[in-house]
């Protein structure tokens, strides 16, 4: 990607502490204007017929930009946050091994971003359906344990080892996976994960950032299906102890 390549009109279709904050948070890093559009997601904002036309799965995010006179539309929050951290930034490098053709550097950090996105999601998705989205008698608290115990003793050991290595996931520098990552620790601790002392220190470390802060501004207005869920009572709270 030359260094001239940029993109222009961007707008983000956000809900608070979804995986949009992950598009958002990456867009403050590169000081990147952005329109915010709320979607009221807890009273069918993206089940209108405009919404689905943008993004059929209903769901947050939508990135939508103009790129050279052409309209582009993404939906998918880490090909999003893949995408801005490869468009070239005079002020800041979110994607490892791009500039000076490190393979090595670009494999860990592929490989990292895909891991944040997809299984560590995954195993998040999975518990926050059965403790808050599916209705009572679909939930199955013993696949809550599961992935709860698949966090604690696959995820969480993989993080702490790199976290004993260097500051962020990926080295030295804080990189896109660190986005994915930090939001997935986020979401995490609602349901009393990720609380061993080197992730604890790792997310300190992230909220600090003033983009973290920014992107995060709006946790407290995230509002669940059911105002009694356990998400409901913690996520926002644990965001906002990090401010």
């Amino acid at each position: 990607m030359s260094r001239q390549e940029t993109i222009d009109k961007v707008v983000l279709y956000h809900y608070p502490l979804t995986r949009s904050v992950r598009v958002l948070w990456a867009l403050h890093e590169l000081e990147i204007p952005v329109t915010v559009e709320r979607v009221d997601l807890m009273h069918g904002g993206a089940l209108t017929e405009e919404f689905v036309k943008k993004n059929p799965n209903h769901a947050v995010p939508v990135l939508e930009f103009q790129k050279d006179g052409n309209q582009v539309t993404m939906i998918e929050s880490a090909a999003m946050v893949a995408f801005l951290a490869d468009l070239p930034s005079q002020k800041t490098r979110l994607a490892p091994g791009l500039e000076n053709l490190d393979a090595l550097a670009r494999a860990d950090y592929l490989q990292m971003l895909m891991h944040a996105s997809s299984w560590q999601d995954m195993i998040l998705w999975n518990i926050r359906m059965h403790c808050d989205l599916l209705p009572p008698d679909l939930r199955d608290q013993n696949t809550v344990i599961f992935y709860k115990n698949k966090w604690r003793t696959e995820i969480e050991p993989q993080m702490v080892a790199r976290l004993r290595k260097h500051d962020y996931m990926t080295g030295k520098e804080f990189s896109a996976v660190d986005i994915i990552v930090g939001h997935n620790i986020v979401w995490s601790r609602s349901y009393g994960l990720s609380d061993r002392p080197e992730i604890k220190v790792y997310l300190r470390r992230l909220t600090s950032r003033p983009a973290f802060r920014k992107a995060f501004s709006d946790a407290k207005e995230f509002k669940d299906l059911e105002s009694d869920s356990a998400i409901t009572k913690n996520l926002g709270d644990q965001t906002e102890s990090q401010l």
